[in-house]
């Protein structure tokens, strides 16, 4: 987490059930980008950000997500082979205000 830490001024942190998991940000925005597929993930938050909204690069179906203290719960759509946006990793952009 703090090499995380160091590297962003946005959303930091993970506890999350996917592995080989990163992080990058740019512009007010967060992206996690992960190599396996999961029901769920759990970001923890920096005490001054907060979430304005979710997508999944290459997806244009929405995502659901909520914040509880300073966790981000995001939960994935299950998907078919044919709509699933690539096979080997995927990025959810996590919008700032």
């Amino acid at each position: 987490e703090d090499g995380i830490r160091d590297h962003l001024s946005g959303l930091v942190g993970s506890e999350m059930c996917i592995r080989d998991s990163y992080f990058t940000g740019a512009n007010k925005a967060t992206y996690c980008l992960f190599s396996q597929w999961s029901k769920e993930i759990e970001i923890n938050l920096l005490d001054s950000e907060s979430v304005k909204d979710i997508s999944l690069l290459g997806w244009d179906g929405e995502i659901q997500w909520k914040t509880e203290g300073e966790r981000l719960h995001i939960k994935l759509p299950k998907m078919g082979l044919d709509e699933i946006p690539c096979q080997y990793a995927w990025t959810l952009k996590i919008h700032l205000n």
